[in-house]
């Protein structure tokens, strides 16, 4: 899903709770109706980017294995671009963003 649709999909669920609440011109029973369809396309859409999250942060990890092994300056921009659009992606999805070290050591083995 991207950005533009995540926006629309969180307007859409602002749009159907703001019309459940309004007394008029819904009835009761679409109100409840409304409110519902909100609740599950909110459900839907989280449970989504619940299994999008992993991939997200298995990426950053390989992206930091690529920074290590860069040869010069212009490829080790790279990998650090794409982890901070990664980074983005799980902020603005209200999770944690992943820990990004970029270090050309290798870590030891434990």
């Amino acid at each position: 899903m991207t950005d533009g649709e995540q926006k629309t999909l969180a307007g859409l669920v602002e749009t159907l709770r703001a019309r459940s609440n309004a007394a008029f011109p819904w009835n009761l029973e679409e109100m409840s109706t409304l409110a519902y369809v909100a609740d599950e396309v909110e459900a839907a859409s989280r449970a989504e980017a619940e299994s999008i999250e992993r991939i997200i942060r298995d990426a950053i990890i390989d992206y930091q294995g690529m920074y290590a092994s860069a040869p010069n300056d212009e490829a080790e921009r790279e990998p650090v671009e794409r982890a901070t659009t990664a980074n983005n992606w799980l902020v603005s999805h209200g999770f944690a963003p992943e820990k990004t070290i970029w270090d050309k050591e290798e870590s030891p083995c434990l």
